[in-house]
């Protein structure tokens, strides 16, 4: 309809009006996005426009180069016959072989990634998918304060690997010690961020997420570790990821506590807004309708992982004691 409202005809009558071509594409295009948006979101959850944004990112450039490609094999169709439209098919055969492919590595490193997480964080069994909730919460962070497209999945990928460091041995008898950490043991704990930094740095494509990564647990009034940097000076991404760490933090249940209510939680991050947490971040997260949608993202991240406490086992690992002790949102 909205091809032939422009003064497009059927290819075999006249060669088609390319703004009535572009105009057909793009309303499609869109349409058809959106619906399959609208019916993923009412099947699994989450905003419909979030779930359409992400699928315009991760195809946009497969049919900006397919659909000219549509309207050259129409054209050749009609001017030279199907023995010549046939050459266009090549191109078209192999730039969708191209994208298969192309998908496919991408899925395989995502996996990748979500098993070495699930490896690190067998050792811990209260932390079971907070690297994944932490991804989650970053991702909608991220798009609360303005960052979006790639930037915001860097970000999430970041927030993904943000806990890496912990893989070393020397982290394993820590992470499980029932009772309070000692002060050398506090210490070795605050290496984390660094050793993740330097595991992260070895892989040429992630060398953009080490700053976040190693500075993940910077306090925004500069008493955070492990280089006590502050303000500004923080990283944007490693703000990001240490508000969304603090979130499940306190969101999740612990053995000697259930995981607190949206109420205290939004509290607490109000409380340590210019403390611990970037203030205008802080500002932005919590007004009255964002934190609404925060607290569904909140609800749909536990949704997916239910099995990341079982309060059955009755420890208190040494990394919560401390964080018990020494305040509500601190998240190591």
């Amino acid at each position: 309809a909205t091809y032939r409202a422009l003064g497009g005809s059927t290819i075999l009558e006249a060669r088609p009006p390319i703004p009535a071509f572009i105009a057909m594409v793009a309303c499609f295009f869109v349409v058809n996005k959106l619906a399959v948006s609208i019916v993923v979101a009412a099947d699994v959850g989450g905003s419909a426009r979030r779930h359409f944004l992400n699928s315009m990112r991760s195809t946009v450039a497969y049919d900006v180069f397919a659909f000219p490609l549509i309207l050259l094999f129409s054209v050749a169709y009609r001017e030279f016959g199907p023995q010549w439209s046939a050459a266009f098919a090549i191109p078209m055969l192999g730039l969708r072989q191209l994208y298969k492919q192309n998908f496919a590595l991408q899925k395989i490193n995502e996996e990748l990634l979500q098993l070495m997480v699930a490896a690190i964080e067998a050792r811990d069994p209260y932390t079971s998918g907070h690297s994944q909730r932490v991804q989650r919460y970053a991702r909608f962070i991220a798009g609360v304060i303005g960052i979006t497209g790639k930037s915001a999945e860097r970000i999430a990928t970041a927030a993904l690997l943000h806990d890496v460091g912990k893989i070393h041995e020397e982290f394993a008898p820590i992470l499980r010690k029932p009772g309070r950490l000692t002060d050398e043991e506090f210490s070795v704990m605050k290496t984390h961020p660094d050793k993740g930094a330097a595991l992260v740095g070895k892989v040429t494509h992630f060398l953009d997420l080490v700053p976040a990564i190693q500075s993940h647990h910077e306090g925004w009034d500069g008493r955070g570790y492990p280089r006590r940097i502050s303000g500004e000076n923080i990283p944007t991404a490693a703000r990001v990821i240490a508000l969304a760490d603090t979130v499940d933090a306190m969101c999740s249940s612990r053995p000697y506590r259930k995981g607190l209510s949206p109420e205290v939680v939004r509290a607490e991050i109000e409380k340590q807004s210019g403390r611990q947490f970037d203030p205008k971040m802080c500002s932005l997260l919590l007004q009255e309708e964002t934190w609404r949608q925060m607290v569904v993202e909140i609800a749909m991240a536990h949704a997916e992982h239910p099995e990341a406490v079982d309060p059955s086992l009755g420890i208190i690992t040494a990394r919560e004691t401390n964080e018990a002790g020494e305040t509500l949102v601190s998240a190591a």
